[in-house]
Formats: structure tokens, C-alpha cells, sequence
């Protein structure tokens, strides 16, 4: 059997993204080694503290199809997709507008959405909608994702196929005459054949040049109450605000400030950052658009990094000497990039769809291209993030 074979894959990472890979290319009879400084259930990166809304459509017809594919994947995860829609709302003429146009792509995709009145939408989330809406739009096979459940199956089911995991700090990739050959651990080395960076946040630490930039990024959780009937999840687009029901509390978020980046020699051992003083004015305008009968009071207000890119796009293939990527990669489309890129892994023949899906998410797109200047539009593309992005 040739070495590639015989030596593991080694996927650094094992949020929604590194467990889903490890689970393809385990089923595929693949040897696979899933590698995270915290192997438990606490899934201290991106992941562990993602809200889970899950919007499908995309003017990005890339995003949209990678989620389509994520969501027919986490419908396989028991508790892991609860399709209880989405919901957008406007409250001026350019917003409703935008609403009538978002139902004419949805329906070009093949994505049910419906227009409803304002009554409607007050009575499908009373709890998050006030009664002076003027228009929403209603996306009925929208829902929401439980991004730990999905990766802590999704590992588990990997381990049931033969893949092994290591609880260890990663110190370096090793390479010999220009190929891959181990990582490098606080547990020695690891030998590998092929290594895929699913680092999300700490991507650059291992992999200075790829244009991920860590931004932080305010949510809230209420303080607990009784669950009621789940409602869609809901999304203010003119303030580019959202909120969902988590079950036992609620939960609001806030794209409506200014990109506050965070140096990767910055990162600590999770992904939360330090609390920014100026959120607490972002998320009393976002406390302004729900009911009062629905209160933050005692909420638990964090700050969440996550990733931005220079086109709102993930960052997944092959970055050449057997080394891959798959990072900053949203809840909305992790199954269907680690799906994607298990089979450029594999070596399988991908279709002509594929080869496209995979040319739009490649590291190569950014080749030659100044880095500060991907730097300053990553930035700029937080504030777009809830236009472009689900």
C-alpha cells in the first residue's frame, strides 16, 4: 500500500467544520487523525458559541448552493436542524423593495419564501417582531442549526468509522522536499500525508498569507425562561440585525458598527475577545427593535470572534505540498464545504458544478493580490455580511 495511504490525514481542528471533514473522509475508509488543543465537549472556537441561524439564500448563487447542501446534511443529525423558517422584516420602502426582490432570487433557486403582512409576522415571532413592520418575507425552509451537536456527532460518527483524535497544542507543520510529511504536537510528531487547516480564527498562525482576519462581533443571551413554540428565526436587514429563540432564552446580534479587527497574536485559547465598551450602544439599538415584553435586562452579553474575508466567501481547498484548508467558514455552509473539499481530498473526480463550487472557495483566488488591501476589504466586509451573507 503506498505511504499516502498508510499515514493519517491530520485535520487540525475539530469545530463543525474539521468534525464534518473527518466524517466524510472516515466513511470514505479514509485514515483520519482530528487534532484540537480541546478535544471534550466544550468546543471552545467559533463553533461553540455560533447562533445556528441558518438562511439559505445568498446573492452568491456559490453560498446559496453550499448551504442547501448544508442543511439536507444536518437534517441527517438527530436535534442537529429545526426548520422552523426564517423571517426578514422592513420598515421602509428600499427595505420592502429589497424583501420583493430577495423572494424573486429564492424562487429562481428553488427556495419556497412567501411575502406575508405584517400581522403575519407579528403572530409567526411575536416575541421578536413589533407591530409597526411594514413588510417581511418569509423563507419556510430556513431553520436552525445546533452547531455543537452537529460537530460532536459528526465526530462521533467519524471515531465509529476508524478515525482517531489527539488532545494536543499544535506547534508546526513538518514538510521534507517539498511535500507534507507530520505535524508537529506538544505530543510530538504526528506523521501525515496530507493536513487540512481547520483552524477557523487561528488560521493565519499556521498559515500567515491566507486572507482570514479574526473580527469581533456582539451577542447576547437572555436570562432563562420558559420555552414556548419555537419561532422563525429573524433577521432586520436595514439594521443588519438578528435574533432567534434558543430554546430556554433568546438571543440578539449586531453587524451595525465598525469592523473591529483582532490580531492573530492576540487569540487566546477560545474564541471569545474582550468585551469592546462601545457594544453596549450597538446592542441597545437592537434591544430597540424587539418588543419590551421581550427582555435583555439580565442578559449575557459576549463578544464572539469569527472570521471575515476580502469577498464574504470561505477559504477551502488546496494550498499546495499536501496541505488544505477549510476556514472561516460560516454554520450555514460548513457541511457543504467539508463535503466538498472530503472528495478533492479523496481524489475523486468532482462534476463541472463542483470544480466551479470549489474555484470560488480556493485560497488561489486571492494569488498575487497585495495584502493589505485584502486586509481593508475583509474589514469592509463585516458591515456587508448581512447583506451578502446568511
Amino acid at each position: 500500500m503506498a505511504e499516502s495511504q498508510t499515514h493519517p490525514i491530520v485535520i487540525i481542528g475539530a469545530g463543525i467544520v474539521g468534525c464534518s471533514l473527518a466524517k466524510h473522509l472516515a466513511r470514505r475508509g479514509r485514515p483520519v487523525t482530528l487534532i484540537d488543543r480541546d478535544i471534550g465537549t466544550t468546543l471552545p472556537g467559533s463553533t461553540g458559541h455560533a447562533p445556528g441561524f441558518v438562511g439559505q439564500l445568498n446573492e452568491i448563487a456559490t453560498l446559496t448552493t453550499l448551504a442547501k447542501r448544508s442543511v439536507a446534511d444536518y437534517k441527517t443529525v438527530p436535534g442537529g436542524f429545526a426548520p422552523v423558517g426564517g423571517l426578514e422584516v422592513a420598515y421602509s420602502k428600499p427595505a420592502e423593495e429589497r424583501l420583493s426582490s430577495r423572494k424573486h432570487l429564492a424562487e429562481s433557486y428553488g427556495l419556497p419564501s412567501r411575502l406575508i403582512t405584517s400581522r403575519e409576522a407579528v403572530d409567526l415571532a411575536r416575541e421578536f417582531v413589533k407591530e409597526d413592520v411594514s413588510a417581511a418575507l418569509l423563507f419556510e425552509s430556513d431553520g436552525t442549526a445546533n452547531p455543537q451537536a452537529i460537530a460532536l456527532h459528526d465526530r462521533a460518527e467519524a471515531q465509529r468509522h476508524g478515525a482517531s483524535l489527539l488532545e494536543a497544542d499544535v506547534v508546526g507543520i513538518q514538510k521534507e522536499h517539498g511535500a507534507v510529511t507530520g505535524v508537529q504536537t506538544s505530543q510530538g510528531l504526528i506523521p501525515a500525508s496530507q493536513v487540512v487547516l481547520a483552524t477557523g480564527i487561528w488560521a493565519r498562525q499556521l498559515s500567515p498569507s491566507l486572507p482570514v482576519h479574526p473580527v469581533a462581533h456582539p451577542y447576547t443571551h437572555s436570562a432563562p425562561r420558559p420555552t414556548r413554540s419555537p419561532s422563525p428565526f429573524v433577521r432586520w436587514p436595514e439594521h443588519h440585525v438578528y435574533a432567534r429563540d434558543h430554546g430556554e432564552y433568546d438571543g440578539i446580534g449586531s453587524y451595525d458598527h465598525p469592523a473591529i479587527s483582532v490580531d492573530a497574536a492576540d487569540l487566546g485559547k477560545d474564541a471569545y475577545g474582550s468585551w469592546e465598551q462601545s457594544f453596549d450602544q450597538v446592542l441597545s439599538k437592537a434591544y430597540s427593535l424587539v418588543p419590551s415584553t421581550t427582555s435583555f435586562t439580565d442578559s449575557k452579553p459576549f463578544n464572539g470572534l469569527f472570521s471575515t474575508t476580502p469577498d464574504n466567501l470561505p477559504v477551502a481547498g488546496d494550498l499546495g505540498e499536501g496541505l488544505f484548508c477549510a476556514v472561516a467558514v460560516w454554520v450555514t455552509h460548513a457541511g457543504g464545504v467539508a463535503e466538498l473539499l472530503s472528495r478533492v481530498i479523496a481524489g475523486e473526480k468532482l462534476s463541472e458544478e463542483d470544480q466551479k463550487l470549489l474555484a470560488e472557495i480556493s485560497p488561489a483566488r486571492f494569488e498575487g493580490q497585495d495584502e493589505q488591501e485584502l486586509r481593508r476589504k475583509s474589514l469592509r466586509s463585516y458591515n456587508d455580511i448581512y447583506n451578502t451573507d446568511s
